[in-house]
């Protein structure tokens, strides 16, 4: 007689273990963010930490610029002008330079430090090279002429309470950063002589694209009033065709 077989141990589910794996796995990369803050030096963390920028202000190399009118198309003496050649626009700029750059000038000891950063610095686009070098030219030309400007009504007339605070940090004394109204009011004003006036260029201009746009929804309407007073006529014609015809047809029938 055959013998019985015996019963095969059914093989254990390995769900369990690798759950546990998964999960091992998932808490590990959740902790190592975690760790590598804690593991990185106070002043590396307090020095990553950017001010926040001011409305309406955007940096521009060793400046910080602000928008000082719409963009516009360039005159026609200037239009070979490098900021003139990209877009054949341009719109005002008013730049001061940064404060690190201000009240920390750059030593003779930190100058191979600082060609290893130009070095590695990423490359700027045509029309950011553009405004580094109208900034340069207008600063020499400043350093060259210091008389020559008379920009600060200009800035004073149509400036933000941010923007004034920048000229006034800009030109204010380590020690009297934080003083009375009066005295930031007289560095806002001290300020204005270092600010740049320049211009950037851009590359549509608002209103000429509303009137582009407008024109091109009417010429739509246009056509479309056009053709549907076309097929209108068509369909009309059409139908006087036809209705003679079948007169006619109707005619012959009785004369015969």
């Amino acid at each position: 007689m055959p013998r019985p077989r015996r019963p095969q141990a059914r093989p254990r589910p390995r769900a369990l273990p690798s759950l546990v794996a998964w999960l091992s796995l998932v808490a590990l990369v959740v902790s190592l963010p975690a760790r590598a803050l804690a593991a990185a030096p106070p002043g590396q963390a307090t020095s990553s930490a950017a001010p926040a920028p001011v409305p309406g202000v955007s940096p521009a190399g060793d400046y910080l610029c602000r928008i000082d009118g719409d963009c516009l198309p360039c005159p026609t003496d200037e239009l070979n002008t490098p900021v003139c050649k990209l877009y054949g626009n341009r719109r005002p700029l008013s730049c001061i330079p940064r404060l690190a750059n201000a009240h920390h000038p750059p030593s003779s000891s930190s100058s191979s430090a600082s060609h290893d950063s130009a070095a590695h610095a990423p490359t700027l686009s045509p029309a950011e090279q553009e405004l580094r070098d109208a900034l340069d030219a207008e600063r020499r030309r400043r350093s060259t002429f210091p008389g020559g400007g008379g920009g600060g009504e200009f800035v004073a007339r149509d400036s933000s309470p941010e923007w004034a605070a920048r000229l006034a940090r800009r030109q204010a004394p380590p020690g009297r950063g934080g003083g009375a109204g009066g005295g930031a009011g007289g560095g806002a004003v001290r300020g204005v002589q270092d600010v740049l006036h320049t211009w950037e260029a851009c590359p549509k201009v608002l209103r000429q694209e509303y009137h582009d746009y407008f024109e091109f929804i009417m010429c739509n309407l246009a056509f479309a009033v056009v053709g549907g007073a076309l097929l209108i006529y068509r369909q009309r014609t059409l139908a006087l065709r036809q209705f003679g015809r079948l007169a006619a047809r109707i005619m012959q029938t009785e004369v015969s």
